[in-house]
């Protein structure tokens, strides 16, 4: 705060506030003495009279002071509450609900579409690294002979229908299929 007074910097947060003491208000003496004093009053009720006008015009200034930071306060409040009101009218809304109720839905969606494809890169990856493994043992056994002894690929049996239509069936038929396709890259 000013020393010869109040703030005046319209940005500080001390703008208009006064402190409750009479010493903070500047009185310049030079104005007092230039002041012609009204006829007919002695210097006492002259002095009497400008301590009155002194105590009003502080008065004035802490009323202002007090009446500017309940209006602010109040139109916060007045906003808050206006705010408040809004959002119960537009959440309570017929089209705020459907909106709501379609995004829920599109999420669910997403999400197990996410999942769908999780699981299928999951399932690929794996017959990938079964790809992998059989070909690593392939090469193992075609590249590595054992002492004088010639080895060739293990031909595996498959029957050229699966026996039984079940996902295991199918998943067996889908690994014979692989099976056959390391030993004919073997021969």
């Amino acid at each position: 705060m000013d020393s010869a007074g109040q703030d005046i910097n319209l940005n500080s947060p001390n703008k208009g506030l006064l402190s409750d003491s009479m010493t903070d208000v500047p009185v310049d003496t030079g104005v007092a003495a230039r002041t012609p004093a009204i006829e007919g009053l002695t210097e006492a009720e002259e002095e009497e009279l400008r301590a009155e006008l002194t105590k009003v015009l502080w008065l004035g200034y802490v009323s202002w002071g007090e009446l500017e930071l309940r209006l602010s306060v109040f139109s916060y409040v007045k906003t808050s509450e206006k705010l408040g009101e809004w959002n119960e009218k537009v959440t309570q809304s017929d089209l705020y609900k459907k909106t709501q109720e379609t995004l829920s839905q599109a999420g669910q969606k997403t999400s197990a579409a996410l999942s769908t494809v999780g699981s299928a890169i999951s399932r690929k990856l794996g017959d990938m690294s079964l790809r992998l493994w059989v070909t690593e043992r392939t090469a193992v056994t075609t590249s590595l002979p054992q002492r004088g002894v010639v080895t060739s690929p293990c031909r595996i049996p498959h029957p050229s229908k699966p026996v039984v239509a079940s996902p295991a069936a199918e998943h067996t038929q889908h690994t014979l299929t692989l099976f056959r396709g390391a030993a004919n890259q073997a021969d």
